[in-house]
């Protein structure tokens, strides 16, 4: 489809691309999650997102809990919103 994906409110989870004739056309994306239960507390992660962990007391919550920090992670970072004296580095990490 031809257009630019912009992120909605929703997050990166659900995107929206603009068409030429105007139209919002939203995109949902499935990411892979696992969860563990350990004591009183559901463990979860997504491996399709390095970083993206999380837990709750339910089932339910992990899973509502590991959308958010998956749109987290992947909501792209707004440098212009920053504080105007804010000291802002952009570099390159070797690894």
């Amino acid at each position: 489809m031809p257009g630019d994906p912009k992120t909605t409110p929703g997050g990166p989870c659900r995107q929206a691309l603009l068409i030429p004739s105007g139209i919002i056309q939203l995109m949902t994306r499935t990411y892979s999650a696992t969860f563990v239960k350990r004591d009183a507390w559901w463990v979860g992660w997504s491996p399709d997102v390095p970083g993206a962990l999380t837990q709750g007391r339910t089932l339910a919550e992990a899973k509502a809990n590991l959308r958010d920090a998956i749109r987290l992670m992947l909501a792209p970072v707004e440098l212009d919103v920053l504080p105007k004296n804010a000291r802002v580095v952009q570099d390159r990490i070797r690894l």
